[in-house]
């Protein structure tokens, strides 16, 4: 980045809208595929109005909101508007219906205010705590309200915003019209955002992010867009996936579906071909997404590619190379973490189908990080290629610390404050890294210890079989036996003697052929996700785990 570019989130909001104050900022597709569209300088407006309604409220400098509002044109300005208002921002999640995971990142963070849909769960949960109501309510507005809650003493404030219909936040976006404009004096070093991760193989941490961290996450991120793209991207946007990377960046153009509460969201086949008509040219998807789009080509609803696609979520297989290829033109695939940020990429394309290992993800792009792989065991360094080791990380956009999670913190890093990312992988002849999977994905299958991404890459190999995970269940004698999850194909009658004949021909790395008998299978007609578009290994494995214990 320039020496004299903007070195906050505030000031590069007020550098875009200057510089192109009537091109798009963002493109939000309704449910019957109408758009809305926010110039640069609406964002850089209405997020400083909705700043000044904040502080009206009494929010004030590096107070935590938490927002739970769906993706959306009020999702976006309030996020802008409570980053504005200098205050930081924390992705609200629910994933127990008693609320007990939200309460307790709300405790772990000290969170003052909260920001809700009135028709939404994590509204009827609090509601038993509102104490009255405060000075500002109306229409589009939203309704202020004064919160004394005994599980989260910290607590004060809650918004309820109405946004069950496009008309919704149409009216919230108008509503604005009258408050002032308010943009708060930060530094780059003030935090700005608090990442939850994904959770995928536990309880979700908090990463906080200040402004430099933030801009030099999307700088990485824009270095591989131009100015002139055009991004459709389906992640959350309080995720890292789904965060306005593109747009903090350089100003990409971000389509973006909005979402009503309680309403299943469009899937991206159905509205592929309304993308390219519109002119986009990078869609940021995941794998699963990437196979329902070959679904689309398959029955022929979709006959035209993107020009190309950002693939994140997991490293990329030949299978997955092939189906990409039907999708795009050409591809990218994103390797990074909630606490890394993007740090490695590679090309995907036709031409290099064939020299593409299992599990690769590129070369180190992240400026001023440092990668290193070591042995489990003993920490020494790995300088061999095609030698597996555990993957650390310094520098650049690598976290500084949980917040609140001392203990989390401490046992991320190495002595010598290298961060373990958990990750397992190699580097190949050509100074290409492989991810073959997280450490604590991995089997303690009696003297073995199996990483399950080697499984799971030949497995899918079968007739029959959509998608594979791999977990590990109890066993008292050889500590975890192996137990495939299987999604079969659509119209398949794939049976456990028909992949069990294909497995015993296999042959996988460290796993003799006669393992194969032993292992359990189990088909399930889709796999858990989290918000972030993850499978949930761990949810999937206590799946496993109960319905073999009832046979």
């Amino acid at each position: 980045m320039p020496k004299d570019a903007p070195d906050t989130i505030n000031k590069q909001l007020k550098f875009l809208a200057t510089q192109a104050p009537h091109k798009n900022g963002f493109i939000f597709i309704g449910s019957s595929k109408e758009t809305f569209p926010l110039s640069r300088n609406q964002l850089w407006d209405l997020g400083g109005r909705f700043a000044s309604r904040l502080r009206c409220h009494g929010i004030q400098k590096a107070d935590i909101i938490c927002n739970t509002i769906p993706n959306s044109r009020t999702r976006l300005i309030t996020d802008l508007g409570i980053i504005m208002a200098g205050a930081v921002t924390l992705n609200g999640e629910l994933a127990f219906k008693d609320g007990q995971d939200l309460f307790t990142r709300l405790n772990n963070t000290k969170c003052q205010t909260i920001i809700t849909v009135t028709s939404d769960a994590i509204h009827s949960l609090l509601r038993p705590y509102l104490v009255r109501e405060d000075v500002k309510s109306g229409t589009g507005q939203g309704k202020f309200y004064r919160v004394n809650c005994e599980r989260v003493p910290s607590l004060q404030l809650l918004v309820a915003q109405y946004a069950d219909s496009h008309e919704d936040h149409t009216a919230f976006l108008c509503g604005l019209d009258k408050e002032d404009f308010f943009d708060a004096q930060v530094q780059p070093d003030d935090e700005a955002h608090i990442f939850i991760t994904s959770g995928s193989t536990g309880t979700s941490k908090l990463v906080p992010r200040t402004h430099r961290e933030v801009l030099a996450i999307a700088e990485n991120f824009g270095s591989l867009l131009s100015p002139s793209d055009i991004m459709f991207n389906e992640r959350d946007l309080g995720w890292l996936g789904g965060f306005p990377h593109a747009y903090y960046s350089q100003g990409v153009v971000t389509v973006v579906k909005e979402r009503l509460r309680g309403k299943q969201p469009r899937s991206v086949r159905s509205i592929f071909n309304f993308l390219i008509d519109y002119g986009v040219t990078v869609a940021s998807l995941m794998t699963s997404e990437i196979i329902e789009l070959k679904k689309g080509f398959d029955n022929g609803e979709i006959d035209r590619k993107v020009p190309a696609v950002i693939l994140g979520g997991q490293p990329i297989t030949k299978n997955v190379h092939e189906i990409l290829s039907r999708v795009a033109d050409k591809g990218h695939i994103l390797y990074g973490s909630t606490e890394a940020g993007f740090i490695v990429t590679g090309n995907v394309t036709p031409d290099n189908k064939d020299r593409l290992k299992a599990f690769f993800v590129g070369k180190l792009f992240a400026k001023g990080v440092e990668m290193r792989l070591v042995e489990e065991m003993t920490g020494a360094s790995v300088t061999s290629s095609n030698v597996t080791g555990k993957i650390i990380l310094r520098g650049g956009t690598v976290l500084r610390k949980y917040l609140n999670q001392e203990s989390s913190t401490t046992g991320v890093f190495t002595s010598d404050g290298w961060y373990d990312t958990g990750d397992i992988g190699y580097i190949d002849e050509f100074g290409d890294i492989h991810v073959i999977g997280r450490n604590s994905d991995s089997v303690m299958n009696g003297p073995e210890i199996i990483y399950p991404q080697w499984m799971e890459n030949d497995i899918g190999k079968c007739p029959g079989v959509e998608s594979v995970i791999i977990v590990g269940i109890p066993h008292p004698d050889i500590a975890q036996e192996i137990c495939a999850c299987v999604v079969r194909s659509k119209n398949s009658n794939l049976s456990e003697e028909d992949l069990i004949a294909f497995c015993e021909t296999l042959y996988v790395k460290a796993i003799p052929a006669e393992r194969f008998k032993a292992f359990k299978i189990l088909f399930l007609d889709s796999f858990p996700l989290n918000a972030n578009g993850k499978i949930m290994r761990r949810e999937l494995r206590d799946l496993a785990i109960d319905y073999f214990s009832n046979q």
